[in-house]
């Protein structure tokens, strides 16, 4: 192919060739560079601008928050305004760099929704913040700041750090692939230049060769022409070829000259025409250069122009929007500020799109035509609108509308100011006046409210009520002066007080001190109240507390104070006392049935410690039961059980237990009066409550009498009631003791050192008893002249016929046939249990635990009757009856306790016990309550002998 072709074609081509290669290597270094720009602008105007932008915000946020803080700390109204204008300045910044990232983040856009939403509800929080300011709850208000938007601040932040290692770790991503790439293009390039290197050196030597190997062969041919063919002896050396050679070039050159010469002279020709043509052209670029330096100036002072509006406007904390009036009844927005898109939330393009209608609440249909009309009859007019921003929030906006000529056409400026404070405050002062209002008249204190002129304007219902008072009757001060405080001396008094107390409370610059006064009020009675007088600017406030009730309470405190003082003291000696009336019997049984174990005692010595030993055990027994008594009444646990009883009966038995047990007192006469005949005693009461009434009475007048006699009985009175007495001559009760007697723990001698004993609970008991028995208890006594005491019940008679009632044999019972299961875990109690039942031949099962009994019992279906003690070591006596009666329901089940209360005794008949008996238990008792449920069992006569009761 280059034999072809001429030598100067082969050398361009050569040469085009290694031109070729060197305008590829020079473009792909071109290009390499230009990608390494590329790159790097990728970096900065994504990665770095969004990290810039995130810090710029995490700066604007922190200048926020501190601001938020000077807004709490602001004293005056500058500081608070100027707080006010630092958070919503850099607000609007922050929200500007809001956009910058969500237009350049690479990211998953959804988390710079995110932060933007928690930046704009951190917005909500400042404003509540401020309004808690504004209203004074600054406690409320710091408590928000260090509470929920501290909360809200740390979550922004938390978004924000996303963002920025988002950033971060992409521009460390994307500045490592492209040092890769660097590196993989500088081989690349490395590679390629050799390789051009070696192509241009290849080209070289082909072209070279293919120049020089025809000049060897031309002159090798010219050679043979000039020595002829084959000839050897006319052979030419080159240097004579090249002389003919130049010859023939020379006269060649020549024509050449001569055609250069015509050449150059059409060059001159075409030379002078391109000169003409580049003068012309010359001055046309002058003039296009003036041209373009007066557009650049027009250009660049309406860019300045422009850019000072845009700032004027971007800097306003008010919404301005500027609408062009097409002409049509309708408007398009050609300019927003930034303020429009930080409140509405939407951006610039989307307002563009939108009419207002879209973000102004119930906005007329012809509102811009309105609108230019009003602006043509007035230079610019103002009104109230609610903005509704993208995510619904409302906003009241103060908008003024101004009609402007812009750029030639007709725009509506409309400048629009968040007025949500103002409203606020509005309400707040209606609302206000409107609670100040309810609560005057709704106060639970008396109000009353003056004029200027000291004329009563109004009494709120409480006054009214309380006074009985109307504005019919007071109507001026002096009417007010007069009416409450009628005695004159005592009413110059109280306007003297006020007087001296308005005048200190100026003088001070301090409120009027509250004032305490005796108020009359309008039916006669006299108040003690308290006065708060409250001035304004035309008018004065009174607020009245009548405190009457108050004094008397504090009264009856002091009263209360002083017997809680002397209750402590009574507890001291109560304690002191019940020590020594239990130890004493308890003396009696320990050292006595200590006498019985010695061997030397005679069977006359063992008949009287085990008598010592049984009237000891019921002194303690009654000292408890005094207790369990006085416990009862207090917490309302003592009920009533009535029964048929002979009141003569009762009395002929009390005399002879009392003449029996009391045989020492030889010089007392004990005598019993009984007025009714014995028909007419029978009466349904309760029994038991009345003997232990006249035991407990009886028992008093035995112990403060020495000498002289005891007389006690009953007669009827008027309103069908029985009046019993107990009456006795002795040591009588001073009048200073006399208001206690009936409290419990009282004694008319309370001393360590007391001559007589008792637990002092005895009258207390009774007085129980006998209100609850529906009576009343009463005492006529003086000192040293003997005691009578009285009390009622109702008399209630069941019959007028003569009975005989007979004292309940001791029976025996024989139940040879008959299982008992015994659940005791108290060895002494199980062994009494054991001697009762011995007699009766009955076989006994003895357990201690409660799961061992519901064993027991569902192994031996010969049993016939449980014994459960309700307080067992593993589990109680009620489950184990529950789970007992839920396999054996028609198993009899007696509870038996030390708690004698009735709650006891309801918990046990709930659990499904069939009867209940309370230790300490009477053997008689016992045995005829098991007896009640063994149906089968025999019963056989004791050797106890009969005895009749005298009826």
């Amino acid at each position: 192919m280059l034999n072809k072709m001429k030598f100067r074609t082969r050398v361009l081509a050569g040469f085009g060739l290694i031109l070729l290669f060197t305008v590829s290597f020079v473009i792909l270094s071109i290009l390499q560079v230009k990608d390494l720009r590329n790159e790097s602008e990728f970096i900065y105007t994504h990665t770095y601008t969004v990290s810039n932008s995130v810090r710029d915000i995490n700066t604007y946020i922190q200048t926020m928050e501190s601001a938020m803080k000077d807004v709490l700390l602001a004293k005056t109204q500058q500081q608070f305004d100027q707080a006010i204008d630092t958070i919503n300045l850099y607000h609007i910044k922050a929200m500007t760099q809001f956009d910058t990232v969500f237009n350049r983040f690479l990211g998953d856009k959804r988390d710079v929704g995110i932060a933007y939403h928690t930046f704009i509800e951190w917005e909500e929080l400042r404003n509540q913040i401020i309004d808690l300011k504004v209203s004074g709850k600054e406690i409320s208000a710091k408590k928000m700041v260090d509470g929920i938007a501290a909360e809200h601040l740390n979550k922004l932040k938390e978004k924000t750090k996303v963002m920025t290692d988002f950033a971060e770790n992409q521009a460390n991503s994307i500045y490592k692939e492209a040092t890769a790439t660097h590196t993989r293009k500088l081989y690349l390039f490395t590679i390629i230049s050799i390789l051009i290197v070696l192509a241009s050196v290849l080209i070289t030597y082909v072209v070279s060769e293919s120049i020089s190997r025809p000049i060897r062969k031309f002159i090798y041919k010219a050679q043979a022409i000039y020595q002829g063919q084959g000839n050897d002896s006319r052979r030419i050396s080159e240097e004579q070829l090249l002389d003919h050679s130049v010859t023939e070039l020379t006269q060649t050159y020549a024509k050449l000259q001569s055609e250069i010469k015509e050449r150059e002279r059409g060059e001159d020709t075409i030379r002078v025409q391109y000169q003409e043509i580049h003068d012309y052209s010359e001055k046309l670029r002058l003039f296009n250069e003036k041209l373009e330096e007066r557009v650049i100036e027009r250009t660049t002072a309406l860019a300045v122009s422009e850019e000072k509006y845009r700032n004027l406007i971007n800097g306003s904390n008010d919404i301005i929007l500027v609408n062009e009036y097409l002409g049509d009844g309708t408007s398009k927005l050609i300019e927003a500020n930034d303020t429009s898109c930080v409140v509405l939330g939407y951006t610039r393009d989307e307002l563009f799109k939108l009419s207002p209608a879209n973000y102004i609440e119930d906005l007329p249909d012809n509102y811009i035509v309105d609108s230019i009309k009003r602006l043509t009859r007035e230079k610019q007019f103002t009104h109230e609108q609610i903005f509704i921003s993208k995510y619904g929030k409302q906003t009241p906006m103060e908008t003024v509308c101004q009609l402007v000529t812009l750029q030639g056409k007709h725009v509506i400026l409309s400048t629009s100011r968040d007025i949500t404070e103002r409203k606020h405050a509005q309400q707040a002062v209606v609302e206000s006046e409107r609670r100040l209002k309810k609560m005057i008249h709704q106060s639970p204190l008396p109000i009353v409210i003056t004029d200027v002129k000291q004329n009563i304007e109004y009494f709120n219902d409480k006054f009214i009520e309380l006074f009985e008072y109307t504005l019919d009757d007071i109507i001026t001060a002096d009417d007010w002066y007069k009416s409450c405080f009628p005695e004159r001396n005592y009413r110059d008094e109280v306007k003297q007080t006020w007087k001296e107390a308005i005048a200190k409370a100026k003088l001070e610059n301090t409120d009027i001190a509250k004032q305490e006064f005796h108020m009359t009020i309008k039916n006669g009675e006299t108040r003690h109240c308290e006065f708060f007088m409250v001035p304004f600017d035309t008018s004065s406030m009174i607020i009245i507390n009548d405190i009457s009730k108050i004094i008397s309470t504090q009264k009856e405190l002091v009263k209360a104070k002083e017997k809680a003082e002397e209750s402590d003291h009574l507890k001291s000696a109560f304690l002191a006392n019940m020590s020594h009336e239990i130890r004493t019997p308890m003396n009696g049984i320990i050292g006595f049935a200590d006498m019985l174990r010695r061997p030397d005692r005679t069977p006359a010595q063992s008949d009287t410690y085990i008598n010592i030993i049984y009237k000891s055990s019921n002194q303690l027994l009654k000292i408890i039961n005094d207790i369990l008594d006085i416990s009862k009444l207090d917490s309302g646990q003592t009920f009533m059980k009535e029964s048929k009883c002979f009141l003569n009966v009762i009395l002929d038995e009390l005399h002879s237990q009392f003449t029996r047990d009391n045989s020492s007192y030889d010089g007392i006469e004990f005598i019993v009066n009984k007025t009714l005949s014995n028909e007419e005693t029978l009466v349904l009461t309760e029994e038991r409550k009345l003997r232990q009434i006249l035991s407990n009475l009886l028992n008093n007048a035995f112990k403060f009498t020495s000498a002289g006699s005891i007389e006690y009985g009953y007669h009827l009175i008027e309103n069908n009631f029985l009046e019993f007495y107990v009456k006795d001559t002795g040591i009588g009760i001073p009048k200073e003791k006399q208001e206690i007697i009936f409290e419990r723990f009282r004694q008319v001698e309370e001393t360590f050192s007391r001559k007589y004993g008792g637990t002092g609970l005895g009258l207390a008991i009774s007085k129980g008893f006998v209100e609850l028995m529906g009576g009343q208890i009463r005492m006529e006594t003086a000192e040293d002249n003997g005691t009578t005491f009285y009390f009622t019940i109702p008399y209630k008679p069941v019959g007028t016929s003569v009975a005989t009632v007979k004292k309940t044999k001791k029976k025996g019972y024989k139940w040879d046939d008959k299982l008992i299961l015994v659940v005791e875990d108290d060895v002494t109690n199980f062994k009494c249990i054991e001697a009762a039942l011995k007699p009766t031949k009955v076989k006994i099962l003895h357990t201690i635990s409660g799961n061992k009994a519901i064993e027991l019992s569902l192994r031996n279906p010969t049993i016939n009757l449980v014994l459960m003690d309700l307080i067992l070591p593993d589990i109680n006596g009620l489950e184990a009856t529950q789970s007992i009666k839920k396999m054996r329901d028609n198993l009899p089940i007696i509870a038996q306790t030390a708690n004698a209360f009735r709650e006891d005794r309801d918990k046990s008949i709930a659990a499904g016990c069939d009867d209940f008996i309370a230790k300490p238990f009477d053997e008689n008792k016992l045995l005829a309550t098991i007896n009640k449920y063994l149906i089968n069992g025999t019963k056989v006569s004791a050797n106890s002998p009969n005895k009749s009761i005298i009826q």
